[in-house]
């Protein structure tokens, strides 16, 4: 917007230094002005922008009231900061002194000094507004940089805290099991042997109601101990660690979209597998990337683990890994196969869900 106001001002200061040439050399010279200061607007910082400026400077020696509209060609030979180009130019105003009337060189003269000067304010305003723009710019990207930080912080954190949880779950699980359950147990047999050697049929009777009561108890407790326990295995954890293992040798690519709503017994299985499939890759294959795929589907759960190492055709399925993963699937109702493909080995594990 500068720049327009500065090319319209100086625009009528070349009409009014021409305004004293005839007629028809004052339209010329207008116009001719106009094109080269579109030209030399287009081209600038370009290779042809120096040809423009020193054509223009040659037509002044040649046709002097060309020089009324030195400014507008001024201000844009100003914006490259090469002065050696606006050379024609005063040679041809210290050529041809007398062409011009005083008025015409007050004119002349004020259009040069002020395109130079608001040339170099409007440039100046331009470098300050892009250096606020990438000052903004810097400070949006540090801020999400910095936003993205402190959610890895929290996340970090709220995994320290579940940690913290799960191990505080099974010490509270293995102190119920070691030390009420244990005591619950002594209690148990200890009413049983009171209502053996017990004569009077009233307290038969309620040694036996008070036996199962603490039957009930402890079937309470050991309920409750296996809920903890439960809880406090984290599938994803846990198979994020059995992975582990494969990262020094292979590129590593891991899908596991599981809900940690998963019975025990399905936990401790797929890890037995994942971890029996991690251990036969580490020591037979000769590939470079494996695959893990662990999902929760509507009716069962799976597992796939495949690399890309070469391997016989004909698989030999009495080796004790895979025999452990076949009757680690099959003791939760599960299934375990194995193939091998072109591009590798690959376990399959799948358990049906609950009714």
């Amino acid at each position: 917007m500068n720049k327009i106001a500065d090319k319209l001002l100086l625009l009528f200061l070349c009409i009014a230094a021409s305004s004293f040439l005839p007629d028809i050399i004052s339209v010329i010279t207008v116009l001719l002005v106009l094109i080269f200061s579109c030209l030399l607007q287009s081209a600038e910082n370009s290779r042809f922008s120096a040809p423009l400026a020193w054509l223009y400077g040659g037509l002044c020696i040649l046709l002097p009231p060309v020089c009324c509209g030195c400014g507008m060609i001024f201000y844009d030979i100003a914006g490259s900061r090469k002065f050696l180009r606006a050379a024609p130019i005063a040679v041809s105003l210290a050529m041809k002194p007398g062409s011009f009337s005083a008025i015409q060189w007050g004119i002349i003269i004020f259009s040069l000094l002020f395109a130079f000067f608001s040339r170099a304010r409007t440039d100046s305003l331009f470098r300050a507004e892009n250096k606020l723009i990438q000052l903004r710019d810097s400070y949006a990207e540090a801020e999400i940089l910095l936003t993205e930080k402190n959610k890895q912080i929290m996340e970090h954190q709220d995994g320290e805290i579940y940690m913290a949880a799960l191990k505080e779950r099974n010490r509270i699980a293995r102190e119920i099991h070691d030390n009420v359950g244990h005591l619950l147990t002594r209690s148990i047999l200890q009413v049983g042997a009171l209502t053996v050697i017990s004569s009077d049929d009233t307290q038969k009777e309620a040694l036996n109601s008070l036996k199962d009561t603490l039957n009930t108890a402890m079937t309470n407790i050991r309920q409750s101990v296996h809920d903890l326990h439960d809880e406090s295995v984290d599938l994803r954890l846990s198979l994020t660690e059995c992975l582990k293992g494969l990262e020094s040798k292979f590129t590593v690519t891991a899908d596991l979209d599981i809900s940690e709503k998963v019975p025990r017994t399905v936990k401790i299985c797929m890890i037995g597998v994942v971890k029996e499939a991690v251990s036969n890759i580490i020591k037979h294959s000769n590939g470079s990337r494996v695959w893990v795929s662990v999902r929760e589907h509507p009716a069962f759960y799976q597992a796939v683990i495949r690399d890309n190492g070469t391997c016989p055709e004909i698989i030999n399925e009495n080796g004790i890994g895979l025999i452990n993963m076949r009757d680690r699937a099959a003791a939760v109702g599960g299934l375990a196969s194995f193939s091998a493909e072109k591009g590798g080995f690959k376990v399959f594990l799948s358990i049906p869900k609950e009714a």
